[in-house]
């Protein structure tokens, strides 16, 4: 018997797997859905694509320590930053110019948009303030 050496990937594979054999119990049940036969197809080749890693391959992590040195982290740090940066500036955008045409226009559609956009926004910044307190802790 293999050992499991990716745990995340065979998680991964057990939930597609049984999200795959929802659709094809839903297919038995009521009959044949194009969409469901799709989704089934595409889960079950997730599944398996899946348990095939998790049984071959290490983790990313551990994958990645053995070929980076600390120039590549800093590179891929630096550039995590930046594109974190433009995301939120593109965002921001976004949302300033929807509460401005919403104020000219008043189409509701835009106040829609320009309020999901700022949850977006509140949602980046309590995930880059929940990463910080995680890895001020851990590492």
């Amino acid at each position: 018997m293999k050992r499991i050496k990716n745990v995340r990937s065979f998680v991964t594979a057990i939930i597609v797997l049984i999200l795959g054999g929802v659709c094809f119990g839903i297919i038995a049940f009521r009959g044949m859905e194009t969409r469901l036969l799709i989704a089934g197809i595409i889960l079950l080749a997730w599944s398996a694509i899946n348990f095939f890693s998790a049984f071959t391959k290490l983790s990313l992590d551990k994958q990645s320590e053995r070929v980076t040195d600390e120039r590549d982290k800093y590179i891929t740090m630096k550039s995590s930053r930046k594109a974190l940066l433009i995301t939120n500036y593109l965002i921001s955008a976004a949302c300033f110019i929807n509460m401005f045409l919403f104020a000219i226009l008043k189409w509701e559609q835009l106040l829609t948009v320009a309020i999901t956009l700022c949850v977006v926004l509140f949602l980046m910044l309590f995930v880059i303030i929940v990463c910080n307190i995680y890895y001020e802790k851990h590492e």
